[in-house]
């Protein structure tokens, strides 16, 4: 009779008790023969796999008065019988019942300390005994979990939650982590709860951080120039995107935020789960700015970036009237340009509109007030086309007009000069010279 003197599975390469007894007969009349001095071969017996490597440590047994209890190891995973056959007789033998044996632990390796959310990377599990060396006999299920070590930090989920494909004690797959933040992976046994390992820390960080900025209204949104106008606040959004592009919903980073000092924004922000990977705030400037893009990166992973595209320029604009003159009964074109702070034609507007305000002798033009001597352009409402616009205005009568023209809506345009439009006999520009000549009565001759 062969009895393993241990409860439950046992470890790969931990000594055991191993009881090895001479009796005569069978099941419970079984008796202990005493006079028994003899030695017994220990050999294995494969259950589960059928067929193995490893020894068993000692490979025999010295029996005294019948029966002997010794130390022994088997250094291999799986399942086995233990049979003890008599040195000088072979038909003298006895086989325990079977013995499971499971790793003393998992090791669990990643090729790198840092990898990119949802990017592949290989994981290697490798099944050992209490010495260390692989078990090349385990064949049995592993289940993987993720371990957030960032306080406060949910688990995410792995692609292959599990691996099932071991040779000679090791298995490798190709893995995908869908979360941010450091972890280490924990592997057990989906049996036998006690065989467990893991991996050292990983920290998962985004592939990139995506920036953009809101495009201006119209034709300003241009494919390689967005320019805005002072006062006019646009949205800057920042993305933590995984290896897919997608928001990763966990991000939890704080990001620096590198940008020219005319811009009113903060220079970091750091993350927070409500926003679920992405953060947009609003942007002002208080003066020009010439043409930038806006870089982010990952506080604690530079290398993690993004910059906003295309570029982006500020402008300080007014909008101005230009004087014009012209002849009694003619038209006169008067032009309305959206300049720059050094009166350079804003070339990317062709979205504003503005309303055309007349003024005579200080007095406002309506449809009620209009001297019917002044013939105003149809419509007075006009969008300007590359920073410019044009109208047409006459009057049959020598005067001086003038005319403002006002943005519409909410615009960011504050400051208009207004433009002067002189009516008279000259019909273009120049001077006006006016003559007369002093009458006196005529001299009377003088009386003699």
């Amino acid at each position: 009779r062969v009895v393993a003197n241990a409860a439950g599975p046992l470890i790969a390469g931990a000594p055991f008790n191993l009881t090895v007894t001479a009796v005569q007969g069978v099941g419970a009349s079984a008796q202990i023969v005493a006079s028994y001095q003899g030695t017994a071969a220990l050999t294995l017996d494969y259950v589960l796999p059928t067929s193995g490597t490893k020894p068993l440590l000692p490979g025999q047994v010295t029996l005294s008065s019948g029966i002997a209890t010794i130390s022994i190891s088997y250094d291999d995973a799986g399942t086995i019988k233990i049979k003890a056959t008599d040195s000088a007789d072979s038909n003298i033998q006895g086989e325990s019942s079977e013995l499971v044996f499971i790793p003393a632990s998992f090791d669990v390796k990643l090729p790198n300390s840092t990898e990119q959310v949802n990017r592949e990377f290989n994981m290697t599990i490798t099944a050992k005994n209490l010495a260390g060396s692989p078990t090349p006999n385990y064949a049995g299920t592993v289940n993987l979990t993720a371990v957030p070590e960032n306080g406060g930090l949910t688990s995410g989920t792995l692609f292959i939650p599990s691996v099932g494909s071991f040779s000679q004690g090791i298995a490798t797959i190709s893995n995908r982590y869908d979360s941010w933040g450091k972890v280490h992976f924990e592997a057990r046994d989906s049996i036998h709860s006690a065989a467990k390992g893991e991996s050292a820390s990983v920290q998962f960080v985004p592939k990139k951080l995506d920036v953009s900025l809101s495009p201006p209204p119209g034709s300003r949104a241009a494919d390689d120039l967005y320019t805005y106008y002072m006062g006019e606040s646009f949205t800057l959004t920042i993305k933590a995107l995984d290896y897919f592009d997608n928001a990763i919903k966990n991000y939890g980073g704080q990001v620096n935020i590198d940008h020219t000092t005319g811009l009113i924004m903060p220079p970091e922000y750091q993350f927070l789960p409500s926003d679920a990977g992405s953060y947009s705030f609003n942007v002002e400037a208080d003066h020009d700015e010439a043409p930038f893009t806006l870089s982010v990166s990952d506080d604690q992973a530079p290398a993690v970036m993004g910059t906003s595209s295309p570029s982006a320029q500020v402008l300080k604009v007014q909008v101005v009237v230009g004087s014009a003159y012209g002849g009694t009964g003619q038209l006169v074109s008067v032009t309305v340009k959206i300049v720059d702070s050094n009166g350079r034609v804003i070339k990317t507007d062709s979205t504003t509109v503005v309303q055309l305000v007349f003024y005579v002798s200080g007095k406002k033009l309506s449809e009620d007030s209009l001297l019917p001597t002044i013939v105003l352009p149809e419509v007075t409402t006009l969008e300007f086309i590359n920073g410019v616009a044009q109208f047409n205005i006459s009057s049959t009568k020598v005067e001086t007009i003038t005319v403002f023209a006002q943005p519409m809506g909410a615009s960011p345009i504050s400051e208009t000069i207004p433009g002067t439009v002189n009516i008279g006999s000259v019909g273009q520009r120049g001077v006006r010279i006016l003559s007369w000549a002093e009458t006196r009565p005529p001299v009377k001759p003088a009386q003699s």
